[in-house]
Protein backbone atom coordinates (compact mmCIF):
# COMPACT_ATOMS: atom_id res chain seq x y z
CA UNK A 1 0.00 0.00 0.00
CA UNK A 2 2.58 2.62 0.72
CA UNK A 3 4.56 1.54 -2.35
CA UNK A 4 1.40 2.88 -4.04
CA UNK A 5 1.49 5.81 -2.36
CA UNK A 6 4.75 6.42 -2.22
CA UNK A 7 4.80 10.08 -3.54
CA UNK A 8 1.90 11.02 -1.26
CA UNK A 9 4.23 9.79 2.28
CA UNK A 10 7.86 9.84 0.97
CA UNK A 11 8.55 12.64 2.96
CA UNK A 12 7.34 11.77 6.23
CA UNK A 13 8.30 9.42 8.53
CA UNK A 14 7.92 6.18 8.71
CA UNK A 15 5.86 6.58 11.96
CA UNK A 16 3.75 9.41 10.50
CA UNK A 17 3.25 8.11 6.84
CA UNK A 18 0.13 9.33 7.48
CA UNK A 19 0.79 12.98 8.17
CA UNK A 20 -0.52 14.06 4.48
CA UNK A 21 -3.90 13.27 5.30
CA UNK A 22 -3.56 16.25 7.97
CA UNK A 23 -2.48 18.41 5.05
CA UNK A 24 -5.04 17.62 2.66
CA UNK A 25 -7.80 17.88 5.83
CA UNK A 26 -5.62 21.56 6.62
CA UNK A 27 -6.40 22.24 3.36
CA UNK A 28 -10.24 21.49 2.76
CA UNK A 29 -10.70 23.65 5.81
CA UNK A 30 -9.21 26.29 4.16
CA UNK A 31 -10.94 26.18 1.15
CA UNK A 32 -14.48 25.46 3.18
CA UNK A 33 -14.17 28.79 5.16
CA UNK A 34 -15.86 31.10 2.66
CA UNK A 35 -18.31 28.65 1.39
CA UNK A 36 -19.53 28.30 5.30
CA UNK A 37 -19.06 31.80 6.18
CA UNK A 38 -19.64 33.60 2.40
CA UNK A 39 -20.45 37.71 3.97
CA UNK A 40 -19.23 37.19 7.78
CA UNK A 41 -15.92 38.51 7.13
CA UNK A 42 -14.69 38.40 10.84
CA UNK A 43 -16.24 34.90 11.40
CA UNK A 44 -13.65 34.31 8.14
CA UNK A 45 -11.05 36.34 10.05
CA UNK A 46 -11.44 33.86 13.22
CA UNK A 47 -11.74 30.78 11.37
CA UNK A 48 -8.49 31.14 9.40
CA UNK A 49 -6.52 31.84 12.27
CA UNK A 50 -7.95 29.15 14.26
CA UNK A 51 -7.06 26.31 11.72
CA UNK A 52 -3.74 27.91 11.30
CA UNK A 53 -3.41 27.79 15.05
CA UNK A 54 -4.34 24.28 15.27
CA UNK A 55 -2.36 23.34 12.32
CA UNK A 56 0.96 24.79 13.87
CA UNK A 57 0.23 23.05 17.65
CA UNK A 58 -0.97 19.76 15.49
CA UNK A 59 2.51 20.17 13.21
CA UNK A 60 4.46 20.97 16.38
CA UNK A 61 3.71 17.93 18.35
CA UNK A 62 4.12 15.73 15.03
CA UNK A 63 7.10 16.86 13.56
CA UNK A 64 6.57 14.79 10.68
CA UNK A 65 9.14 15.25 8.07
CA UNK A 66 12.23 13.15 8.05
CA UNK A 67 14.64 16.35 7.51
CA UNK A 68 14.77 19.10 10.23
CA UNK A 69 15.00 21.49 7.83
CA UNK A 70 11.45 20.54 6.15
CA UNK A 71 9.96 20.62 10.01
CA UNK A 72 11.55 24.37 10.73
CA UNK A 73 10.72 25.51 7.36
CA UNK A 74 6.92 24.22 7.61
CA UNK A 75 6.74 25.68 10.83
CA UNK A 76 8.11 29.63 9.90
CA UNK A 77 5.32 29.04 6.61
CA UNK A 78 2.72 28.72 9.48
CA UNK A 79 4.04 31.20 11.59
CA UNK A 80 4.33 33.54 8.85
CA UNK A 81 0.30 32.92 7.55
CA UNK A 82 -0.48 33.98 11.36
CA UNK A 83 1.40 37.27 11.75
CA UNK A 84 -0.15 37.95 8.14
CA UNK A 85 -3.65 36.84 9.14
CA UNK A 86 -3.51 39.18 12.41
CA UNK A 87 -2.07 42.33 10.09
CA UNK A 88 -5.20 41.44 8.00
CA UNK A 89 -7.73 41.31 10.85
CA UNK A 90 -6.59 45.00 11.44
CA UNK A 91 -7.81 46.06 8.26
CA UNK A 92 -11.30 44.87 9.17
CA UNK A 93 -14.21 46.80 9.26
CA UNK A 94 -15.26 47.34 12.86
CA UNK A 95 -18.01 44.86 14.33
CA UNK A 96 -21.64 46.26 14.11
CA UNK A 97 -22.60 45.91 17.96
CA UNK A 98 -25.35 48.14 19.38
CA UNK A 99 -24.51 47.67 23.27
CA UNK A 100 -20.93 47.77 23.53
CA UNK A 101 -18.88 50.97 22.01
CA UNK A 102 -16.98 49.87 19.13
CA UNK A 103 -13.09 50.52 20.29
CA UNK A 104 -14.17 48.40 23.38
CA UNK A 105 -15.20 45.49 21.12
CA UNK A 106 -11.83 45.93 18.59
CA UNK A 107 -10.10 45.81 21.84
CA UNK A 108 -11.44 42.66 22.79
CA UNK A 109 -10.81 41.13 19.09
CA UNK A 110 -6.87 41.76 19.97
CA UNK A 111 -7.30 40.79 23.01
CA UNK A 112 -8.82 37.37 22.31
CA UNK A 113 -6.54 37.35 19.47
CA UNK A 114 -3.41 37.75 21.65
CA UNK A 115 -4.37 35.31 24.04
CA UNK A 116 -5.39 32.62 21.42
CA UNK A 117 -1.89 33.48 19.81
CA UNK A 118 -0.03 33.27 23.02
CA UNK A 119 -1.88 29.72 24.01
CA UNK A 120 -0.87 28.51 21.23
CA UNK A 121 3.02 29.39 21.70
CA UNK A 122 2.85 28.29 25.27
CA UNK A 123 1.83 25.16 24.21
CA UNK A 124 4.27 24.93 21.58
CA UNK A 125 6.80 25.49 23.59
CA UNK A 126 5.73 23.00 26.02
CA UNK A 127 5.91 20.54 23.09
CA UNK A 128 9.26 21.19 21.96
CA UNK A 129 10.77 20.79 25.30
CA UNK A 130 9.70 17.36 25.96
CA UNK A 131 10.54 16.75 21.87
CA UNK A 132 14.13 17.78 22.95
CA UNK A 133 13.98 15.87 26.50
CA UNK A 134 13.06 13.08 24.08
CA UNK A 135 15.30 13.30 21.63
CA UNK A 136 18.15 13.37 24.20
CA UNK A 137 16.79 10.69 25.68
CA UNK A 138 17.34 8.77 22.39
CA UNK A 139 20.34 9.87 21.25
CA UNK A 140 22.13 8.72 25.00
CA UNK A 141 20.43 5.23 24.51
CA UNK A 142 21.54 5.15 20.41
CA UNK A 143 25.37 5.84 21.70
CA UNK A 144 25.05 3.24 24.61
CA UNK A 145 24.04 0.65 22.15
CA UNK A 146 26.72 1.63 19.86
CA UNK A 147 29.35 1.60 22.88
CA UNK A 148 27.92 -2.11 23.33
CA UNK A 149 28.45 -3.41 19.71
CA UNK A 150 32.07 -1.69 20.01
CA UNK A 151 32.90 -3.62 22.73
CA UNK A 152 31.18 -6.66 21.91
CA UNK A 153 33.13 -6.75 18.46
CA UNK A 154 36.50 -5.52 20.56
CA UNK A 155 36.47 -8.35 22.36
Amino acid sequence: FRVAIHFLVSDFRPDVWWFKMIHLADALLLGMVTVVWPDGVHAQWLAFLSIFLVFLVVHQSMRPYSEHHANVLETWIVVVLIVVTICGGLFLEPLEMSSVPKRVGEGLLVIVTLGILGVVVGIVHVIRHQHGKEEKRRCREQEMKDAVEDFVQIA
